[in-house]
């Protein structure tokens, strides 16, 4: 018979794939600058792809915050709400300027007054649907910066649903069914629309159907019963102080937020002290509030002291600061690029005066790379190499080569060409983020790994907003597409010279003759279990 943590973790993977089938997505640039939507490059570029990572980052703070709170599910509940929030406006928001100048004649008399005074009407009349489509597209903006945001509620629900011996396994599922849903989504599409059985539009409503399906999927979750922090089991010994024991836990301790709620409301029907009846009034009793709040009061007072806590011990460990900061680096990197990418893809088909139906392979791109970064990533785990030592040096080849990689897509006139950087782009990511994770986690407390994860990933959302204000929009330098691929290719560049450096130190520092580059197989085992 299954057991129980395995249960879990298997409805939970069902639906981090479904939700990651997303056929539309691999197309989603040329759906917004073709005939169903008629947007500019310079419109998706600068007004619709900035709005969604600056209210990614907003949104993370909230939903980091209240996750812990709420108890995971009724966030991965809105993570997927707001999904179908978000492909709805996308199928539905057509260009409100379009629909309406359909209303107002095409052809006009040639010098007469009849045709000054459509073109004024229709000027007058363009200005409030022009007003309108610019809302509507923010909205669906902020919607899916809601929709990104509300993953960490995926990620880290299940750390508080299974034992700590079970955390690798689950860490492992997780990121596999992730993997799969992105590279079965990109598989599909790309057959749909070379087949020419779907086109972009149509794409997107199996797009909305996924997400429907995983919002249902999301109610039969098992509901988390006590948060990582609001509700943690307190120390056996002493009061938060900094003198606790750590190895006592007592369950008496444990706050659920049921528990609150029902004390919150329930009713005195007897009593023994005459005064304290009188004090009742209308079934409240203020001594009971007042205990209610102080309980509210407490677990937001043991939530402050827990979450500084694991931060404070995570991050005052070089180690572990050292890989969260290429995490935070990379992932602010990556997903600026991959914002963006399909955009310098259009540009080489608008260079090469190809006709605006080429047919395009993004899905199987999309496929490959997520397939193949897949495989070495699992590839790695087989792998016994000593990172410590030769953690920073990895590092620093790899964003190198991946700087040169984007350079390259910057400066190709073939689509073919830039189609294979993104892959090895792609690949070399998913693959050192993957190491950088494990290396986090074996260096920190289980209990934290949600917390970090959330830091890392905020961190790189306010690096990415920071990127995107100067390079991107009209208050920055609003770089043409190729420029701003020869910035990301330059900021990759410059990670890998500072970690290039930070491991010269580090094997300057070390006694080599004594290292060995090579673990044997019970050091990993007894890493793994600590």
């Amino acid at each position: 018979m299954m057991e129980t943590w395995l249960k879990i973790s298997l409805l939970l993977c069902i639906f981090g794939s479904v939700k990651e089938f997303r056929p539309s997505e691999p197309f989603v640039t040329h759906y917004l600058l073709g005939r169903w939507k008629n947007f500019t490059s310079e419109q998706v570029n600068q007004d619709i792809f900035p709005v969604g990572t600056y209210a990614y980052l907003v949104e993370l703070v909230v939903v980091f915050l209240v996750t812990d709170f709420l108890c995971y599910k009724p966030v991965i509940v809105l993570h997927g709400v707001f999904a179908i929030l978000t492909w709805s406006l996308l199928i539905l928001g057509k260009d409100v300027l379009t629909m309406q100048s359909e209303g107002i004649p095409s052809t006009k008399l040639a010098g007469s007054k009849v045709e000054d005074s459509i073109s004024v009407g229709h000027h007058i009349h363009s200005t409030k649907p022009r007003c309108m489509e610019r809302i509507i597209r923010e909205i669906m903006e902020v919607f899916y910066g809601f929709f990104m945001a509300a993953e960490v509620a995926y990620y880290t629900y299940i750390y508080a649903q299974v034992d700590k011996e079970h955390y690798q396994q689950v860490t492992s599922h997780t990121r596999t069914a992730y993997l799969f849903g992105r590279a079965l989504s990109g598989i599909v599409s790309q057959a749909l629309v070379s087949s020419g059985t779907l086109d972009y539009y149509q794409l997107n409503f199996i797009s909305l159907a996924a997400v429907c399906l995983a919002t249902l999927w999301a109610f039969f979750l098992p509901s988390v019963r006590h948060s990582m922090y609001f509700y943690r089991k307190k120390h056996k010994q002493n009061e938060i102080d900094g003198t606790e024991n750590p190895a006592a836990v007592t369950e008496e301790s444990v706050v659920p937020l049921t528990g609150l709620v029902e004390s919150a409301t329930s009713y005195a029907v007897e009593t023994k002290e005459p005064n304290q009846h009188i004090s009742r009034v209308n079934g409240c009793d203020p001594g009971r509030r007042l205990q209610d709040s102080k309980r509210v009061a407490g677990s937001c007072k043991n939530a402050h002291y827990y979450l500084w806590e694991d931060f404070s011990t995570a991050y005052t460990n070089m180690y572990v600061l050292k890989w969260s900061f290429w995490w935070s680096l990379a992932t602010c990197g990556f997903l600026q690029c991959l914002n963006y990418i399909q955009l310098v893809w259009q540009k080489i088909i608008v260079e090469n005066n190809q006709d605006i139906n080429t047919e395009l392979y993004n899905g199987a791109v999309e496929a490959l790379y997520t397939l193949i970064g897949a495989a070495t990533s699992l590839g790695l785990g087989w792998l016994r190499f000593n990172w410590q030592i030769l953690g920073e040096a990895a590092l620093a080849l790899c964003s190198i080569i991946e700087g040169i990689l984007l350079i390259l897509s910057a400066t190709t006139k073939s689509l073919a060409v830039a189609y294979i950087l993104y892959v090895l782009f792609g690949v070399i990511y998913h693959t050192m983020i993957t190491v950088a994770n494990a290396e986090v986690a074996k260096n920190i407390g289980e209990d934290s790994y949600g917390l970090i994860f959330g830091v890392n990933t905020f961190m790189a959302l306010a690096l990415q907003s920071v990127l995107t204000l100067i390079v991107v929009s009209d208050t920055g330098m609003a770089l043409e597409i190729h420029l701003q691929f020869l910035v990301y290719g330059g900021y990759f560049l410059v990670l890998g010279v500072v970690f290039g450096c930070i491991a010269v130190y580090t094997l300057c520092s070390k006694d080599m003759h004594k290292q060995k580059l090579w673990l044997p197989k019970e050091i990993v085992t007894s890493e793994s279990q600590t």
